[in-house]
Order: C-alpha cells, then sequence, then structure tokens
C-alpha cells in the first residue's frame, strides 16, 4: 500500500464482542512502509500537547490503543486536517513533511510506528523554520 497523504489507516481485526479483538499490521496490509522503531506514549493527562514536530524523512502510523486523542497536522502549503483517534483497530498515517500536534483528549496509551530509526537530524521542533520550507 503506498500513500502520499495522511489518512486514515485500518487493521486487520478479528474477534467479538464476547471474546475480544485482535489487530495487526504487517507491511502493505495496511502499513505503507516496513516499521524500523516502535514507541509508546502513556501516563499522559488531558489537555497535554504531544508531538509539535515534523520529519523530514520519517513517516509514522500513530495508534491509540487506549483513550482518545486529537491530532492535528498541517502540511507545507498551510493546509490542516484533524483526527480523533480512539479506535484501535485504526491508525493515523503520516507522511513526511507534515507538522503534528497530539491533543491529549482523555488518558491514552499512544503506539507509533516508524519507518526509520530515531534520527534529531530528521526533525524539524520549530514551527516558524517549518513553514519557511514551505517558501
Amino acid at each position: 500500500m503506498k500513500m502520499s497523504r495522511p489518512g486514515i489507516v485500518d487493521f486487520i481485526k478479528v474477534g467479538d464482542e464476547e471474546t475480544g479483538y485482535l489487530s495487526m499490521a504487517q507491511e502493505g496490509n495496511p502499513l505503507p512502509f516496513t516499521p524500523s522503531r516502535t514507541y509508546w506514549v502513556y501516563g499522559n493527562k488531558p489537555g497535554q500537547v504531544k508531538g509539535n514536530h515534523a520529519a523530514k524523512q520519517n513517516k509514522q502510523v500513530v495508534v491509540v490503543l487506549q483513550g482518545m486523542v486529537e491530532a492535528e497536522l498541517t502540511n507545507l502549503e498551510g493546509q490542516k486536517s484533524v483526527y480523533t483517534l480512539y479506535n484501535p483497530a485504526q491508525g493515523l498515517y503520516i507522511p513526511v513533511m507534515h507538522w503534528r500536534k497530539i491533543k491529549i483528549v482523555e488518558p491514552s496509551i499512544i503506539m507509533v510506528l516508524c519507518s526509520q530509526q530515531y534520527s534529531g537530524q530528521d526533525e524539524i521542533s520549530d514551527f516558524e523554520e517549518f513553514k519557511r520550507l514551505s517558501i
């Protein structure tokens, strides 16, 4: 699966309300990349904002395993899109060069699948610098 724009990806989901569910992701179904790194964020409080950066090369899929967040993405043209994430059978694909702000709505466990290993060189953490790149 190849994606160039942000969007919701639906994971494989098996099970039912009585027995519970299992969801999975693997390259191409529905992930548009092979994960090189996975991390998770937890112990956060409503109102906190995570992210506040963009990546030059690293693509991500954000999955809220428990709780709820609002993800606001801004592309280089200044177009914004907002996604409410709460379903662990779905993830938000974030392509390169999209500024992300993730607001915690309720205490959440967030897992992030990344296309690359962490590199501080890949991260743009100043929004004004990010906006200048669109010129």
